[in-house]
């Protein structure tokens, strides 16, 4: 083998190695969500890390509500390490009329525009709308949701479970406090 092959070579692989990941499956969503159903409050169980949520200590919640423009208003909420409560509005849309559990969510507003919009897909919910599995299509962002602060064993190890089976690591969880 000359040089210049394993040069070639060594590339190819380094580009098929860290292609990996853009060419995994997307996460499974349920077949169908009622956004209807899906409306109103829902406690934070647990989350992965991210950077908008640093300061969330304790007691969040997450309210939706459907707009006559189709649109579904956000509204998250949290007690922050300071003490204060802290809330962020924004505004969810269907991602495409093909699935009503691909949705887009967007808290950055520019004078009414809205240039940002991350995925928000519902991975899993139970058949009485009291608890839901949220990721997105990298598998980098994740909450398990519940319509009380906490959730049975059974709940909890299903929750995981969906997670899991869709990539990611449960394990990296951070289980938030609600008093």
């Amino acid at each position: 083998m000359t040089k210049l092959t394993q040069i070639f070579s060594a590339i190819i692989s380094n580009l098929i190695l860290f292609s990996l990941p853009l060419f995994g499956s997307d996460p499974s969503v349920v077949s169908q969500l009622d956004l209807a159903r899906y409306q109103g409050q829902w406690f934070e169980i647990a989350r992965f890390q991210n950077p908008f949520q640093n300061e969330s200590e304790k007691n969040i919640t997450a309210r939706y509500r459907l707009l006559d423009n189709g649109f579904i208003e956000v509204i998250n909420a949290c007690k922050q390490t300071n003490g204060k409560v802290k809330s962020v509005t924004g505004l969810a849309k269907q991602q495409s009329s093909k699935s009503t559990s691909k949705l887009k969510v967007s808290f950055f507003d520019i004078f009414g525009w809205r240039p940002i919009w991350g995925d928000y897909w519902v991975l899993y919910i139970d058949t009485d709308y009291q608890v839901a599995v949220i990721g997105d299509r990298n598998k980098k962002y994740g909450w398990v949701l519940s319509r009380k602060t906490t959730l049975s064993q059974r709940q909890r190890d299903t929750a995981l479970a969906v997670l899991n089976k869709n990539g990611y690591n449960s394990q990296k969880l951070l289980f938030a406090i609600h008093d």
